[in-house]
């Protein structure tokens, strides 16, 4: 009989203990912990704690979730999601906040990916979206923060609204042939974006498309476009220029507002409802002046031809002095926000209307004179315009609106004409400097004593101001 040493014997169960334990090992980790269907497919979740995989398999498919999804107690220990071929839909919500997912495949049989499906998967870096995807759902990747990059296929058609919101760590985007619409808020507060190219099979951008955009530098808009949205590129603060092709026929309102480094907008020749002259941009016409980039310096006059000042059109213009013609008919909502560099206004006769915001946070401006058309001053017009010292109010004034000059510190003075019959909340509040109010006697609301004001029958004190000792 073959006799066996005590070391050797020792070797032996050494080695077998080592074996076991691998086995032991490759046991859990190719263990299932969870396991169901979804839709037609089914769903298995294998691995060890705080390291799973997600596999999704099948024809057919995934269901739309929410709020509940199947493999919820296991969402922040997901790094993995694989979706096997024949899977065609994933559905809503479907591997939203699975925040400690690094990876995910994709299969070239799904079709179209759902709303908020990858939402909030922070740790997301990296995407393969196939050439077989034709639709990418509202909020599909949005605060998806670590993805850096991501081409999406010429197969796409429409891209989701917020489907890529707020994702900060993109870079780059590459935007598919095929696709006709970028949804609203598609790629807002995309920080790290530096370029974009709008491929000319695109039609509209939407509304907030790219704004928040801070690290966009160039962007080029496609020859098939005709819509641009509402705030499109709103404080995308890098962008230094942009060309407006000759398709466009529509701008919405701040579409290139509060674009800090922004020096001109310039329009295609053969464009028939848009023009630029000095790289501000005009409808066609000219007789409406709609952005002047605030990125614009020095001095700027505006066109004796320009009737209308449009909303937001001089918005954080912080570097230019400009000058009014006395032409304008409207000046429009926020028209000169933050204008610090305006000094002094003159509102002709033609116009009838002080706009809400219209000249809000203007702090080097120090005196304003107003046409005896203009009926109505709106909320917070001359909020926050510290500089201002002297303004009269014409009799064709009847309704002062609250904050309207909500404070201006340096005003010392002013007179209410007879024919103002309302007078918004705080609209003299925090003017430090202002040590009287005057009502005309004729007034039939509002009255006046020792500077305070009052409504007519003085039993209601409306404003005691905040200058007088």
């Amino acid at each position: 009989m073959l006799k066996i040493s005590n070391k050797t014997r020792k070797v032996f169960l050494l080695l077998a203990a080592v074996v076991m334990c691998f086995c032991m090992t490759n046991e859990a980790v190719a263990q299932t912990v969870a396991s169901g269907t979804t839709g037609s497919c089914t769903w298995t979740v294998t691995g060890i704690s705080g390291n799973y995989t997600l596999t999704i398999s099948g024809t057919g498919t995934v269901e739309n979730y929410y709020p509940y999804i199947p493999w919820y107690s296991y969402l922040t220990s997901i790094k993995t999601v694989d979706i096997q071929q024949g899977v065609t839909t994933i559905g809503n919500e479907a591997f939203s906040n699975c925040s400690g997912l690094t990876s995910v495949t994709i299969p070239n049989s799904v079709t179209s990916i759902g709303e908020s499906a990858f939402s909030n998967c922070s740790g997301l870096t990296y995407v393969t979206i196939p050439n077989s995807v034709t639709s990418i759902g509202n909020y599909a990747f949005s605060n998806c923060r670590g993805l850096t990059s991501v081409t999406i296929p010429n197969s796409v058609t429409s891209i989701g609204a917020a489907a890529f919101r707020s994702c900060r760590g993109l870079t780059s985007v590459t935007i598919g042939n095929s696709v006709t619409s970028i949804g609203n808020d598609a790629f807002y507060n995309c920080s790290g974006l530096t370029s974009v190219t709008i491929p000319n099979s695109v039609t509209a951008i939407g509304n907030q498309a790219f704004s928040n955009c801070s690290g966009l530098t160039s962007v080029t808009i496609g020859n098939s476009v005709t819509d641009i949205g509402i705030a499109a590129f709103r404080d995308c603060t890098g962008l230094t220029s942009v060309t407006i092709p000759d398709s466009v026929t529509s701008i919405g309102s701040s579409a290139f507002v509060a674009c800090s480094d922004l020096t001109a907008i310039n329009v295609d020749a053969n464009n028939s409802n848009y023009s630029s002259k000095d790289g501000v941009l005009f409808n066609k016409l000219q007789d409406e002046l709609i952005q002047c980039p605030a990125g614009k310096t020095g001095n700027y006059t505006i066109p004796n031809s320009v009737t209308s000042i449009g909303n937001s059109a001089f918005y954080g213009c912080t570097g230019l002095s400009i000058t009014i013609p006395k032409s304008e008919t409207a000046i429009g909502e926020w028209a000169f926000y933050g204008c610090s560099g305006l000094t002094s206004i003159t509102i002709g006769n033609s116009v009838t209307a002080i706009e809400p915001y219209a000249f809000y946070g203007c702090t080097g401006l120090t005196s304003i004179t107003i046409g005896n058309s203009v009926t109505s001053i709106g909320y917070s017009a001359f909020e926050g315009c510290t500089g201002l010292t002297s303004v009269t109010i014409p009799n064709s004034m009847t309704s002062i609106g609250n904050q309207a000059f909500y404070g201006c510190r340096g005003l010392t003075s002013i007179t209410i004409p007879n024919s103002v019959t309302a007078i918004g909340s705080y609209a003299f509040f925090g003017c430090s400097d202002l040590t009287a109010i005057n009502v005309d006697a004729n007034n039939p609301n509002y009255s006046s004593l020792d500077g305070v004001l009052f409504d007519k029958l003085q039993s209601v004190l409306i404003q005691y101001p905040a200058g007088k000792a």
